[in-house]
């Protein structure tokens, strides 16, 4: 196995590892880059899906698409816009289509390829992310049967198992956790699932809402998403008290600890091991100014680690608590001839403060209304459909 890694440098580039002449020669970096990339795509790799709902009364079938670099695979939507080793591809466009007739079923579909979305984009950090790429181009669920569905959704190779605030809680700790370490677990969970921006209302205060529907949280906002799962999983809190600045504090091991992951922030005291709480960062600046604030994708700056430290100045008594905010649960109910569509369309509906982010997507709600009949001139609207109570 080889590692290949990009090197950064400044002023003019080796010719050596310049762009590769139109043909290919073996003495040529670019080239071997290149053929390493294409033998990277050629691979295969499994996607395996399980969609459920909490009581099926009908039918339903999921559909979806994916983009892929290279492989064509009989199964998907594949669009080939690229040349690979000098071999021209043409595009081609292919869709898996999934029944569902029972309350739970798994299926696999291979995606061609060895990478995928996540492999292409930036690392998560403070700000938004910058992905060049993503295989799945959409994903529709649909009742086509007679009745109505309750509850449908989507797991792809177990993931995101994100419909209301306790599964989310099981999802990232484990029963036997300390609780220093379910604390730990949830700041992590929560800076890579979010950047920084805001609805400048307490729509993104919801936990849930803000994992499913926005994905992002300024820091008065992060304060209760993260503190909402941190009362979810038993732990005790405390409202931070920085000055211009949103943080929340958690319990364990005897003492307080400052974990934001709004910031991506974790402390050390003097000793390199304990987590500090905000009592020791404002009597000691320089815990704050070691650390690295705001994410992987910030670079080191002297003044803004300056800044950071200057929040946490209150040096008198602390207490006050967050409440929970918002038990909202990703309840559907799809009626005959109604579908749920998922896709990277921008269709303009952004909800938040200020500009959008250079990224965003909306997916849609449609019903195709049934329509009842033996021709065309006689079909009418149904007068009901069957009744059907959730689980």
């Amino acid at each position: 196995m080889a590692l290949h890694f990009p090197v950064f440098l400044e002023g003019e580039l080796p010719a050596q590892l310049a762009i590769g002449a139109a043909e290919r020669t073996d003495d040529s970096p670019w080239w071997m880059f290149h053929d390493l990339t294409a033998s990277g795509l050629a691979g295969g790799q499994e996607r395996r899906g399980k969609p459920t709902c909490d009581g099926v009364h009908g039918a339903l079938r999921q559909s979806y698409a994916c983009e892929d670099g290279r492989v064509v695979d009989a199964n998907l939507i594949a669009r080939h816009d690229r040349n690979w080793g000098g071999t021209a591809l043409i595009e081609q466009t292919q869709r898996h289509v999934q029944s569902i007739a029972t309350s739970s079923q798994e299926y696999s579909v291979k995606v061609g390829g060895s990478v995928d979305g996540e492999s292409l984009r930036d690392p998560v950090g403070y700000g938004n992310y910058i992905q060049s790429w993503e295989n799945n181009l959409w994903t529709r669920l649909e009742n086509v049967g007679s009745e109505i569905v309750v509850n449908p959704w989507i797991h792809i190779d177990g993931q995101r198992r994100w419909h209301c605030i306790e599964q989310i809680v099981e999802s990232v700790v484990e029963p036997d956790m300390s609780e220093a370490d379910r604390a730990r677990a949830i700041w992590e969970f929560a800076r890579r699932h979010r950047y920084h921006r805001t609805t400048r209302d307490d729509e993104v205060k919801d936990t849930v809402k803000m994992l499913n529907v926005y994905g992002y949280t300024l820091c008065w906002d992060e304060a209760y998403t993260l503190s909402n799962l941190w009362q979810a999983a038993g732990l005790n809190i405390r409202r931070g008290l920085p000055h211009g600045h949103c943080t929340t504090e958690v319990f364990y091991d005897g003492g307080w600890h400052l974990l934001d992951s709004d910031e991506h922030l974790l402390v050390l005291n003097r000793d390199n091991e304990t987590i500090a709480g905000e009592t020791e960062i404002s009597r000691d600046h320089d815990l704050m100014k070691r650390s690295h604030a705001y994410g992987i994708l910030s670079p080191e700056d002297r003044r803004g680690s300056e800044d950071v430290a200057s929040l946490f100045c209150h040096a008198g008594g602390r207490a006050g608590s967050r409440p929970r905010i918002g038990d909202h649960r990703m309840d559907l109910s799809l009626r005959p001839g109604e579908a749920l569509t998922w896709n990277w369309g921008d269709r303009g509906r952004y909800h938040g403060y200020g500009d959008p982010p250079p990224r965003f997507c909306n997916g849609a709600l449609s019903w195709s209304p049934p329509w009842i009949g033996p021709s065309l001139a006689g079909r009418r609207w149904p007068t009901a459909l069957p009744a059907t109570a959730p689980s």
